[in-house]
């Protein structure tokens, strides 16, 4: 499987979606009970039904996609383990930033920035919300691209 992002547009989750079916990842409509979305180390359980915007719904899915892709997983009995609390961070920060990537390309955050003036513009030429293009721009910085 490649995971070569080949996107040069913000995704939305029909594109994530195609991206997933591309890379051999099943996205499944799953009930999932008290979560929108998990998933294992080869497909994504995600409840739409229980998912209120397409924002919400891209953040989640590229989430999980990350998770999968990027093999940033643990074991559930983690969670409950104090003992394990770095592992699972560095785990969701690496998944986390992964996401970034996906939802807002370089190259896409670079001319949202050229063309608007605020955060708040860029945000939501991107379709993202600010705390999200914040996070995009810091990971991008710290990967000394931006």
């Amino acid at each position: 499987m490649s995971y070569l992002l080949c996107y040069n547009v913000h995704m939305n989750t029909f594109d994530l979606l195609r991206f997933a079916d591309e890379q051999d990842i099943p996205v499944y409509d799953f009930k999932t009970g008290n979560k929108k979305a998990f998933c294992t180390a080869d497909a994504i359980a995600i409840d739409f039904n229980r998912i209120e915007t397409e924002r919400e719904s891209k953040a989640i899915l590229s989430e999980e996609l990350a998770h999968v892709i990027t093999g940033s997983l643990y074991p559930l009995h983690y969670c409950g383990n104090t003992l394990y609390r770095e592992n699972i961070e560095k785990q969701e920060r690496r998944a986390h930033d992964y996401s970034l990537k996906l939802q807002v390309p370089l190259n896409e955050l670079k001319i949202a920035i050229s063309h608007e003036t605020s955060d708040y513009e860029v945000a939501e030429l991107l379709d993202i919300d600010v705390g999200t293009l914040h996070d995009v721009v810091d990971y991008y910085k710290r990967k000394g691209m931006l």
